[in-house]
């Protein structure tokens, strides 16, 4: 993305989805062109303005006269040009665009960055001369754009789903092809979409800040594959997902550097979906997959939001119904049973083998005004803040497949046939009716979703004509009700000011010492130098002494008091529990003076390190690590020397408050030991969080600071940490550099 930028008001970008008239620049009457496509797609989608098509050869092109040059249009009165004609033609295309008073152009053509530095060079060109002429500019090397309030389908995709809510913006043209077809298949509504290709001057940010005042946007979908300027990405994802749903799926991984991974915390961070967390914490709901995406996308964009964790099933198949409660339990909702109020109501309905619980297996066809009923009972008891129906559709299923039949319309056929699509019909929309009530979202799934005929089943249509999803299967239902839970309890989550502990003076100093260290070539600062200087920054560590020979050893271990631990230490050493450095427990002088100098023995131990040993029984790993998306993040998890093996940690954006610190803590496997454990206390998060935010405070004004690892941290019986041990990461000064 070019660095010059005009300055963009979100309603500025309103013109790309509603212009008043629009110029397919290379449009073409050959098949064989994407030219031929785009204005087919712009031409077939009921689009009021006018379309003009520019092509050199003149004629006419699905009915519209075709103008031979960009000097053709009328002055004044394109707002929108789309532009796929060969990158030599490009600069003077946009030049000629902007003499016409076109004031925003999409360049579909390829050929610029995407391609290596000479395309770079003609794509940072384009991108100022856009600049210089005042143009709004998107893309190059996108597929089109899409905007259903107004028919405007200008793109590569001959996708067409029906209008709604769903928008969408895009770093591949065919992912959001792809999803397009998904919601053409399954009938979930759009209202926008923008490829915006290589994004040389407006991009995910700009965009992405006009859906969120959009009124017909209710719900973004977000492919993205690489963010260039992280500080505008989270403010503009921040600002979106405060008004409205925002669901993203981050393409690739962005690997770690290597000095990072001298530290637990670099290693960890540069392993994990460091990415994915931190979105999480602005607000977007993050997915690991394009069904996914689809599938969450259509939920928020269809769906009264949901109150709380609480799930009813109801189900024409038993094995549908496990299978559900299954997934439910796996995303941490509930399954509260059936109130006895209900079970009266549905007794005097279904048959007496259903099931008298949670999940309601209906015991097979009961007929659409007995399963309305039975449905109706569940979403209105108020004991649940959701409801899962499963099996829909399969009545007019079993009736398209009879038609099929070679038999058919014998014996009845026909009449069995009619009868099933009428009674499809009336159950799909009264459960549609049901569907829409805002204190109890009803969700739906049925493997005739699935089915090749399930755009014409009656039961299936009734419901996407009310803009239901329906889901082929429970799995799929649950994890979109569980991503609905999970943005609601992220909204409930109130915050505050962050908590801080360390000092400016202290801080100012503690970053000139990493920058002398770093300038003299070295990449790390051990646990006794890292410690002090972390010290003075508020962290708390351990007491503890160094030691140069076996009887300084046993004299600090006299002042300290017993027991103590007993650590290598030296400029090489990292890791040091992975080698047998570490001794722990040690509780008199004979044990204390063995232990150091066997230590002493040890390559690479210059000194021995003597520690009060900590009380408690929970270890924690803190950290920091420089990110190049988001400049930085904290880490808090699962410590000691399994914490690799274990990898249970969270990554928190900085600086950090404590209701934030609490909700990130609960998507831990490991979050029961901050709380209340084996008789001690819970974890003083506003000292974590403290820090936490001093380790940030430090890396702002320490460039030469890469991680910060504090493992373990020690939870003692009255929820205190206590640091153990520390290595600083930093980044060495080039040879010969400052």
């Amino acid at each position: 993305m070019s660095e010059e930028r005009l300055p963009v008001a979100p309603a500025d970008l309103r013109i790309f989805f509603e212009p008043r008239n629009v110029a397919v620049v290379g449009a073409s009457a050959n098949p064989t062109k994407w030219g031929y496509y785009i204005f087919h797609n712009a031409a077939a989608g009921g689009f009021r303005g006018r379309l003009f098509p520019v092509n050199r050869s003149g004629g006419t092109l699905f009915g519209h006269p075709v103008l031979r040059t960009v000097e053709d249009l009328p002055q004044g009165e394109v707002d929108l040009a789309v532009v796929v004609v060969p990158p030599d033609q490009v600069p003077g295309c946009v030049e000629g665009l902007a003499d016409r008073g076109v004031r925003a152009v999409y360049v579909v053509t390829g050929g610029y960055s995407e391609t290596g530095a000479a395309g770079a060079a003609r794509e940072r060109e384009l991108a100022a001369l856009a600049t210089r002429r005042g143009l709004l500019l998107a893309g190059p090397n996108g597929q089109g754009l899409l905007s259903n309030p107004v028919g405007l389908s200008p793109q590569m995709a001959f996708a067409r789903p029906p209008r709604g809510g769903l928008s969408m913006i895009t770093q591949s043209g065919n992912i959001g092809a792809t999803l397009m077809h998904y919601a053409h298949v399954g009938g979930v509504g759009f209202c926008r979409l923008i490829s915006v290709g290589n994004s040389a001057l407006l991009g995910v940010e700009e965009f992405l800040a006009f859906l969120a005042e959009d009124e017909g946007t209710t719900a973004v979908a977000l492919y993205v594959e690489g963010v260039r300027d992280g500080r505008r990405f989270i403010d503009a994802l921040r600002a979106a997902a405060l008004r409205k749903p925002v669901v993203l799926l981050k393409g690739g991984r962005t690997p770690g550097g290597a000095a990072a991974a001298l530290s637990h915390t670099g290693a960890l961070a540069g392993n994990a979906d460091l990415f994915g967390r931190l979105v999480e914490q602005l607000g977007a709901v993050v997915v690991p997959s394009l069904d996914r995406l689809f599938d969450v996308a259509a939920a928020f964009a269809s769906t009264a939001p949901v109150a709380g964790p609480r799930v009813g099933v109801v189900t024409v198949g038993g094995g549908w119904g496990v299978v559900a409660a299954d997934a439910i339990q796996e995303e941490g909702l509930e399954l509260p049973d059936l109130p006895a109020s209900v079970v009266a109501e549905l007794d005097a309905v279904l048959p007496d083998r259903w099931s008298r619980r949670n999940p309601v297996d209906l015991a097979g066809d009961i007929g659409p005004g007995a399963m309305h009923r039975c449905v109706q009972a569940v979403v209105e008891c108020g004991a649940y803040d959701a409801v899962v129906h499963l099996g829909g559709g399969l009545v007019g299923f079993a009736g398209g497949l009879m038609r099929e039949s070679p038999l058919y319309p014998d014996q009845g056929l026909d009449l069995v046939v009619e009868e099933a699509a009428r009674r499809d019909q009336r159950l799909g929309e009264a459960l549609a009716r049901l569907a829409g009530r805002p204190s109890c979202p009803l969700l739906f799934a049925s493997d005739a979703a699935a089915s090749p005929g399930a755009a014409q089943n009656p039961g299936l249509a009734a419901l996407r004509a009310r803009g239901a999803p329906v889901y082929p299967s429970p799995e799929r239902a649950v994890r979109a009700l569980a991503a609905l839970v999970r943005r609601a309890r992220a909204q409930a989550v109130s915050d505050e000011a962050p908590p801080r502990a360390a000092a400016p003076r202290a801080i100012a100093a503690a970053a000139a010492r990493i920058a002398a260290a770093a300038a003299a070539g070295r990449d790390r600062l051990g646990e006794l130098e890292a410690a002090e200087l972390l010290g003075a920054c508020g962290v708390p560590f351990a007491a503890h002494r160094a030691a140069d020979d076996p009887a300084a050893a046993v004299a600090a271990a006299h002042s300290l008091g017993y027991p103590v631990v007993l650590k290598g230490a030296g400029g090489a050493l990292a890791h040091k529990s992975d080698r047998g450095l570490v001794l722990l427990g040690l509780r008199d002088e004979a044990a204390v003076r063995a232990g150091a100098a066997r230590l002493f023995g040890e390559a690479g131990v210059e000194r021995v390190v003597v520690a009060a040993q900590v009380a408690g029984r929970r270890e924690l790993l803190l950290g920091w690590v420089r990110d190049e998306t988001f400049g930085s993040a904290g880490l808090v998890g699962f410590g000691g020397v399994l914490t690799e093996a274990v990898r249970d940690m969270a990554f928190v954006l900085l600086p950090v408050s404590v209701p934030r610190l609490r909700a990130a803590l609960e998507r831990l496997r490991c979050r029961a030991l901050f709380g209340s454990f084996r008789g001690e206390a819970p974890a003083d998060l506003a000292m974590l969080a403290r820090i936490l935010n001093g380790l940030w405070e430090l890396g702002e004004v320490a460039p030469a600071l890469l991680a910060a690892d504090l493992n373990p941290v020690v939870l003692g019986p009255d929820g205190r940490a206590t640091a153990v041990d520390a290595l600083l990461t930093l980044r060495p000064a080039a040879a010969g550099g400052s």
